[in-house]
């Protein structure tokens, strides 16, 4: 069993960003042809999702998202935290 691990930068605090070419990358270091691959992320306000990397598509995720958990809306976090970035990485 081969394990690795890299970062990922974020530039905003609601964000897509395709991962594929780094996974990929990772796989053809260790060989990985057949198998399983967990791809994980161990911070409560980020997400893994899989998805198609079409600009506009990720575009349009982004918008749901912020559509969805308006900023400044009635959601009982905001009285503990005043973000919504635990919502987001549940959705």
């Amino acid at each position: 069993m081969e394990t690795g691990h890299f970062t990922v930068k974020t530039e905003r605090r609601l964000q897509v960003l395709d991962v594929t070419g780094r996974v990929e990358e990772w796989l053809s270091t260790v060989g990985g042809v057949n198998g399983l691959l967990v791809v994980y992320v161990p911070h409560t306000t980020a997400a893994v999702a899989v998805n198609e990397a079409e600009p506009r598509l990720m575009e349009d995720i982004v918008e749901f998202i912020r559509e969805l958990t308006k900023p400044g809306g009635p959601w009982k976090h905001n009285t503990i935290d005043a973000t919504p970035t635990h919502t987001w990485a549940t959705l």
